[in-house]
């Protein structure tokens, strides 16, 4: 299976500043950057085959030590780059696309994910349980969640998506790209029915909002495709730095994790 990694993510401000960089994909933690702790997590993988990173210039050399096959220079928006990297692979079928700020993802969670996912989906999205998060990642503290009726979750950052339906539904999830931020036009994509749901979710609680398994139903309906809700995958797909703050909990993380204190002298023997 081929993938994508878009990595077009800039940083200003504060941000870029703290962090030394501007495109966010080349943060470091412990040493490595976003984007090889992503990219080189799919070319462990036994079920990815060619890898696409999508970027700037500045990340091309990053991408191919870390195992990308294809650096494609960026062209503009997210799905801009997601199709620029379609067509440079020539690719077919189903394939793994990811974003490039993952911070702890293993070769293991990707293997994983893709054996969740049926060969008749066309599209599919890993949602994890607030109770599944914090448990892998105990002291990320105000972590937003999303809630819904039938619980609080939080999404991945890699999906397994069908090549041919997102070429039929192109035009349709740039409108709803746009309109993400427009209540009304969003509407006519997720129904207003769903947005009045989140809404009154906001005054009265996640008890009033739609299920997964509407807001699944409802994107079928949408676009005309089989749709796949992943449960059950590594939390580790949902890590990912789009915040200052989420920047910090990785660092601390990734230092605990990967750094460990060594052993005080005379400790030993």
């Amino acid at each position: 299976m081929d993938a994508v990694v878009t990595a077009g993510g800039r940083l200003t401000g504060a941000f870029a500043k703290e962090s030394g960089v501007q495109v966010k994909a080349l943060i470091e933690l412990g040493g490595r950057t976003l984007l090889e702790r992503t990219v080189s997590a799919l070319a462990g993988s036994d079920r990815v085959d060619r890898i696409a990173v999508v970027g700037p210039k500045e990340v091309r050399e990053v991408a191919e030590a870390a195992g990308a096959t294809h650096y494609v220079p960026e062209e503009g928006s997210g799905i801009d780059n997601l199709m620029a990297g379609i067509r440079a692979l020539k690719a077919t079928g189903q394939i793994v696309m990811s974003t490039s700020d993952l911070v702890v993802v293993q070769p293991e969670d990707i293997d994983d994910l893709i054996g969740r996912v049926p060969a008749s989906a066309a599209l599919s999205y890993v949602v994890v349980t607030s109770e599944e998060f914090l448990t892998a990642f105990p002291k990320r503290e105000n972590k937003h969640f999303v809630g819904l009726r039938d619980g609080q979750f939080v999404g991945g950052c890699v999906f397994v998506v069908d090549v041919g339906a997102l070429q039929r539904i192109e035009s349709e999830l740039r409108a709803m790209f746009l309109a993400r931020k427009v209540p009304v036009v969003l509407a006519s994509f997720i129904g207003a029915r769903v947005l009045l749901q989140f809404a009154l979710a906001r005054l009265l609680g996640r008890w009033v909002a739609p299920t997964t398994a509407e807001l699944k139903a409802r994107v079928e309906r949408s676009l005309g495709c089989q749709a796949v809700i992943v449960r059950g995958a590594s939390p580790r797909l949902a890590l990912d730095v789009d915040t200052r703050k989420d920047w910090r909990f990785a660092a601390a993380h990734v230092a605990e994790l990967e750094c460990p204190e060594p052993v005080a002298q005379g400790a030993a023997g």
